[in-house]
């Protein structure tokens, strides 16, 4: 049977974790909020879209319902001669 060697522990390794992987959590988290704002801001700007979208869908009904009435205010004055 092969004997294993273990490698001795070099001096310059702590038991602590390292600086880059306590780094990692915090990372984690303020990559988590700006995705949360983002998210929010889209919502935001979807809302808003909506909004804007049903307004001129209004203003297009309200245009159309102006135009049939001067085509009928047209077509009386032509009956009418």
């Amino acid at each position: 049977m092969p004997q294993v060697r273990i490698a001795p522990r070099a001096d310059n390794v702590s038991a602590a974790p390292s600086e880059a992987v306590c780094r990692r959590p915090n990372a984690l988290n303020e990559q988590m909020a700006s995705l949360a704002r983002n998210i929010e801001q889209g919502h935001q700007s979807l809302a808003s879209l909506h909004q804007s979208a049903e307004t001129n869908l209004q203003l297009a009904e309200q245009a159309e319902a102006w135009r049939f009435k001067q085509m009928e205010a047209k077509q009386s004055n032509a009956e009418a001669q």
